[in-house]
Parts: structure tokens; C-alpha cells; sequence
């Protein structure tokens, strides 16, 4: 009888045992340490101007820890890119970042991706790219040719790969869709013929990038 309840007694500490070195390891089975690089997201420019923009992003997934953001930019796409910002920031997962940028090129295409990292590695969103805007074009002026017909000179707008001029009676034109248009190319002079003698015309320029907004 004492064999049988000395026995029943190891087997007793036995699952006591189990159920302890169980308990002690279920910690570091569900340890915090990131596992994967984070999940990063590449959002629209912002704020674009001549030499100046806004890059933005937002981290997906952190990964398991907090991350710092940057950006990677140039004028030519895919890696390697020539320019980039600085590692900075503390955000978690569904947080945005953003970062300006300056001394850009006038009238330019730019590629750019986002980036975080943590102690697991470093996460990339896609690339995008953004224009951005010329200069406008300056000193405009007028002379007159003829009862009906006017010459226009203007400096072009750094950054421009063209010039668009709009005539409109009673008011200058608006936008570059109000009025009838002159001239839209790379020179820097153009005549205007047909026109009404003793008749006020307003004249306004813009300059033009291909997929940028007009100046």
C-alpha cells in the first residue's frame, strides 16, 4: 500500500511539473521582437511647387515595433536613387509621415517611394512620381504692328517647356481656357493679326510642363 501511494505521489509531481515548466515557458512563445520588416505605403505628393513638395506615406504594418520613416527621391526612376532624407521618427502601425523637400529642379519629374524600418529590417512602398511647376513666364508686352495687328514678347518661365497666351475682350482671361488662344509654343514673340481696329484686348501668359499645372 505504501508502494502504491509513493507512486501515485511522483505521478502527482510529475503533472504538478509539467503544468509549472508549461506555464514558464508560454512567455517567450508570444515574445513582442519583430518578426518581418514593416508593410509601407507610398501616398500622393502634396503641396508641390516650383523648387518644394511634400512626400507622403504611411506605415501599413510596424512589424511589431516602432519604426523610423524616410524617403528616397530622383529624377530618374528605380533604385538606385540619388537623394533621400533622414531617418527619423517613432510611429506604429495605421500612423502617416511626411516629409518636405526643397532645392527640386523647376518644371521636373520626380520619382519617389517611402520607407520604414525596424530592428527586423527595412519595408519599401511603391514608386510614384510628381511635376514640379515652372516658373511663369514674365515681362510681357505689347507693341503695335498695324491697324490690325499686334506684337507680344515675354520672357519665358524657367522650367517652361512652353507658353500658352490667351486674348479675351472686356477682361483678362481667367484661366487658360478663357478666351481664344494666340499662341502655345517654345519662342518667346508672337504677332497677332485679324483684330479690330480701336478694340481693347487683354492678354495673359502661362507657362507649360507636360502633366503639370499650368503658370
Amino acid at each position: 500500500m505504501e508502494v502504491k501511494r509513493l507512486v501515485g505521489l511522483i505521478a502527482l509531481v510529475a503533472v504538478l511539473t509539467g503544468l509549472l515548466l508549461s506555464g514558464l515557458t508560454a512567455p517567450h512563445t508570444s515574445s513582442a521582437d519583430p518578426s518581418v520588416a514593416p508593410t509601407v505605403a507610398t501616398n500622393a505628393t502634396t503641396n508641390i511647387e516650383e523648387t518644394t513638395a511634400t512626400l507622403n506615406g504611411m506605415v501599413i504594418d510596424d512589424g511589431g515595433e516602432p519604426c523610423q520613416h524616410r524617403f528616397e527621391y530622383a529624377t530618374d526612376p528605380g533604385e538606385p536613387y540619388a537623394y533621400n532624407t533622414t531617418w527619423t521618427g517613432n510611429i506604429t502601425s495605421g500612423q502617416s509621415f511626411n516629409e518636405s523637400v526643397s532645392k527640386l529642379t523647376k518644371g521636373t519629374k520626380y520619382y519617389f517611394r517611402a520607407q520604414a524600418k525596424n530592428s527586423a529590417g527595412t519595408g519599401s512602398g511603391s514608386e510614384l512620381s510628381f511635376l514640379t511647376k515652372p516658373d511663369a513666364p514674365t515681362n510681357l508686352s505689347a507693341s503695335s504692328a498695324g491697324p490690325d495687328q499686334i506684337d507680344l514678347f515675354w520672357t519665358k518661365g524657367d522650367g517652361a517647356q512652353n507658353t500658352t497666351i490667351m486674348r479675351k475682350q472686356g477682361g483678362y482671361p481667367a484661366d487658360k481656357d478663357d478666351g481664344t488662344q494666340v499662341y502655345f509654343d517654345t519662342g518667346t514673340s508672337t504677332s497677332g493679326h485679324g483684330l479690330t481696329h480701336n478694340t481693347t484686348y487683354y492678354y495673359r501668359a502661362w507657362s507649360y510642363v507636360e502633366g503639370s499645372e499650368e503658370q
